[in-house]
């Protein structure tokens, strides 16, 4: 299950699903794909700091 909204964190759906037994992802990992993605392309490079990314954008998501 994929619920696109990165927070809460995680939220009702997701929580629900999760009990009963789903894999779940939220809106943060998308985010994050979406984001190397483009970086790949733009930067013409096979390998971007993706674990750097994630962690750059839940710190953001933490301090607002």
């Amino acid at each position: 299950m994929y619920d696109l909204i990165y927070t809460p964190r995680p939220t009702a759906l997701l929580r629900g699903a999760a009990e009963r037994g789903c894999r779940t992802w939220d809106g943060l990992e998308m985010l994050v794909q979406q984001g190397a993605a483009a970086l790949r392309l733009w930067s013409g490079r096979d390998t971007v700091p993706v674990a750097a990314m994630r962690q750059a954008a839940l710190e953001r998501l933490q301090a607002s």
